[in-house]
Formats: C-alpha cells, structure tokens, sequence
C-alpha cells in the first residue's frame, strides 16, 4: 500500500521503522545488561547504602581500638538518597573511586556538584535521628550533637564490592587520630588499617582546612574539611547537626 504525503511514498520507511523499533529496544536492554555485568564483576555496582559510625576506644593496655558501628545497614542507595540527577552524580563520581587514600572518596565533578552530593547525604542521614528532631519541634530539650561524616567509595579492603560508605566520626575522636600514631592501635582486624588511613585524612582535612582557631577545645564546630584535587579545593569532610533523646 502506498502512503503518499508531500509527494513522498513513507510506506517503506514505516515498514523500516517497525523493525528497527523492537531492534534498537533489543540493543539498549542488552547495553543496559552489559553495564551492569561489567560493573558486578568490577565490584561498582554501589547499590548499597552503609552508614558506618567510627569511633575510638582506649583499651586497658593503654592502647586504642578502632570501633566500627554500622547504623542499620546496608540499606538500597535508590531508597535512602532522593533525586534521579542527585544519584545519578554520585554513581558516576563512585565509579572513579579507587583503593588509593585519596581516590576513596566520592568527589563531584567540581565543587558545585560536591556540594549537592554532600546536602543530598545530609538529609539522608537526618532520617537516623528524626525522633529527635520532632522531640525538638514539640518544644523538649533533646541532646544535640555534631557529627563530621565523608562519602567514600572504595574504603575496604582491596577487591571487595564497593559500597557507598558514609563514614561519621566526632570531633574528639578526629583529635585523637591527628594525636596518635599507628602503633598506638590495635586492629580488631586487619581490614580495619583501610578504615584508620581513610579517617586520618578526613581528621587532616577538617583540622588544615575547616576548624577553627582551639578547634581541639570545642566539639561541636560547623566545619567542613576540603582536599586539593589538581589545584582545586574539593569538600571532603560535612557535618550533621543531630539531636538525641536521652
């Protein structure tokens, strides 16, 4: 049959176009399928969402203890962080992670982009303490705290699956990092030396770059830590107001 419009016969390019429809249908599930292979068997898939809360213990000995707190996780990263462009930002950046100290973390394109990957983690986290803040609207007294956290993308061991790991800390434990050497620690596991490198440099961060003048006498400073990427600054460390029933 002939389909004349504008003294053109479209009845072939609609025939081509049936069959090109379901093969480019066909072509973009396969990609799709091929990407997600290849990132299962790179480990960055980075569907999971682990909160860890790292803090440090002394032990009778005199030395300390690295002590790691996951809060409730994992949990799926599509569920905890709103937004399509704000995830979509923070798998690209995951994937360039690497194992080296500085390529763990999870850096946005330029500081702009940083900046929304830290506020949309911020609000994720606030869920962990919304009891707190609804005691706090009804006019209670609920204890307020600062907590300093950072988005890291390979802080593991080497060759485990990735993960996005929220790592917290307090102001008093980053004190003690930038204080104590590594002899100082005993490791509960040996895994636990990629936690320790990975938190001095959020400690060093903050300290070099964000804190305030006798930031070791006050715990509760809103300041954020940056690293120089290629000559740029780039927000390493955030903080999180949090509020907590006693």
């Amino acid at each position: 049959m002939d389909l004349m419009f504008a003294g053109v016969n479209w009845a072939p390019y609609i025939e081509g176009a049936k069959i090109a429809g379901p093969v480019i249908v066909v072509a973009g599930t396969g990609l799709a399928y091929g990407r997600r292979l290849v990132d299962r068997i790179l480990n960055r898939e980075f569907d999971q969402w682990m909160i860890s809360y790292t803090s440090i213990e002394r032990l009778p000995d005199g030395r300390y203890a690295l002590i790691l707190d996951n809060l409730g996780s994992p949990r799926r990263f599509d569920d905890e962080v709103r937004g399509r462009d704000e995830r979509k930002a923070m798998t690209h950046a995951a994937k360039r992670c690497t194992w080296d100290l500085q390529g763990r973390f999870i850096l946005g394109n330029d500081s702009e982009e940083t900046e929304g990957i830290f506020h949309v983690t911020r609000n994720a986290l606030t869920h962990y303490w919304q009891d707190g803040v609804r005691a706090k609207m009804a006019g209670k007294e609920p204890s307020a705290y600062t907590y300093f956290f950072a988005i890291t993308g390979a802080d593991a061991a080497v060759g485990v699956k990735k993960k996005y790991r929220i790592i917290m800390m307090t102001a008093r434990d980053m004190k003690l990092l930038l204080e104590l050497g590594d002899e100082s620690f005993v490791l509960q596991d040996e895994t636990h030396a990629v936690r320790l490198e990975t938190c001095r440099l959020m400690a060093r961060a903050w300290h070099e770059n964000g804190a305030v003048e006798n930031w070791w006498e006050q715990t509760n400073q809103y300041a954020s830590g940056y690293i120089d990427c290629g000559g740029r600054k780039q927000p390493l460390v955030g903080w999180l107001r949090a509020y907590e029933l006693a």
